[in-house]
């Protein structure tokens, strides 16, 4: 399936968003790297999100909670 840009910047717009939001946590938190921490954080919901869904499973989310709290340390 192709995707065509004005699709993909409807797609794009709330995932950038909700990067932007992350990156502000985690700079209001005076984390190292805050941008690079909120995309790491972003690409974890949406893996947690989509197995979730995939699996029928709440154990994604479970397993994405806990690496988001290993890359909270390491951006420490």
């Amino acid at each position: 399936t192709v995707i065509d840009e004005r699709h993909r910047a409807i797609i794009a717009a709330p995932k950038r968003e909700l990067i932007a939001e992350l990156t502000r946590y985690a700079r209001a938190g005076n984390y190292r790297r805050p941008a690079s921490l909120g995309e790491a954080v972003g690409v974890l919901l949406d893996g947690a999100i989509v197995q979730a869904a995939v699996l029928g499973s709440t154990r994604p989310v479970t397993a994405a909670r806990r690496a988001a709290m290993v890359l909270l340390e390491t951006h420490r």
